[in-house]
This record gives structure tokens, C-alpha cells and sequence, in this order.
């Protein structure tokens, strides 16, 4: 027999799953949630939530809240919710390079603006020893 979860927040169900284990946080840790577990209501605090299903965990960050079991039905109403999920090793290449070209690209910008700012600022200082007379018109 397994359990089935939900994950409430104020604004929508933000999961529904069978599962066959589950950590909540609670004020002073963290405590199991199994099969055939009695009906119970606890409040939850910040921290992780961990549900297992089929061997793998899913892991969700979560604020304030209460979860209540009764018959193998676990409702949980969080604050927030929010899935972690986890990035394969190629994916984080990616993203690293990418990261890094952008950087790249960003400081060439900011050192030609620079440049420019260094014109400009020394036009702007030889412009102070100029009288009205000077100015040529074009």
C-alpha cells in the first residue's frame, strides 16, 4: 500500500503523487511519514521536504504550513513550495560556458564604454579652457 500526496498552496495544488515515504520539517527537525501511519496533523516549519517514489526522491523547499495524514492520504498546505530539481553534469557545462561567454561579451562592452567615458571626460576638460571664441562653427 502507498501513500498519496498533495502539496496545497493558497494559490494552486502544486503536486499530487503516490509515494512511499516522506520527510517533513518540522520545528525540531524532521519527521517520517509511512504507509499505515496514523492520522495525524503537524505543523510544518522551513526547510526541506522529501518524497520517495519509486526509489528516487523528489525534493521541495517549503515554507509555513500544516500537513495532515489520514488513511494513507497525506495533504499538505504550505505557504510556499518549490521543486528543486537537479542538473545533469553536461547541463551544467552548458551553462557554464554560456555564462562565461556572456561575461566574456559583457566586459569587451563595458571596456569599450569605458573607453568612451575617458573620451568623453577629456573633451569635457579641455572644453573648460575654451572661450566662446574658440568655438568654431560648422
Amino acid at each position: 500500500m502507498n501513500l498519496k500526496v498533495t502539496i496545497f498552496t493558497p494559490k494552486k495544488t502544486i503536486f499530487d503523487i503516490i509515494s512511499d515515504e516522506l520527510f517533513v520539517p518540522i520545528e525540531n527537525g524532521q519527521f517520517a511519514i509511512k504507509t499505515s501511519f496514523q492520522s495525524h496533523t503537524s505543523i510544518v516549519k522551513d526547510g526541506v521536504l522529501r518524497i520517495k517514489n519509486d526509489s528516487k526522491w523528489l525534493l521541495f523547499v517549503v515554507s509555513d504550513g500544516v500537513v495532515v495524514t489520514e488513511n494513507n492520504v497525506v495533504s499538505i498546505f504550505l505557504k510556499t513550495a518549490r521543486r528543486i530539481t537537479f542538473l545533469t553534469h553536461s547541463e551544467i557545462l552548458e551553462g557554464y560556458k554560456k555564462t562565461k561567454e556572456t561575461m566574456i561579451k559583457n566586459t569587451y562592452e563595458t571596456i569599450k564604454i569605458l573607453e568612451q567615458e575617458k573620451k568623453i571626460k577629456s573633451i569635457i576638460q579641455a572644453a573648460q579652457y575654451l572661450s566662446p571664441d574658440d568655438l568654431v562653427d560648422l
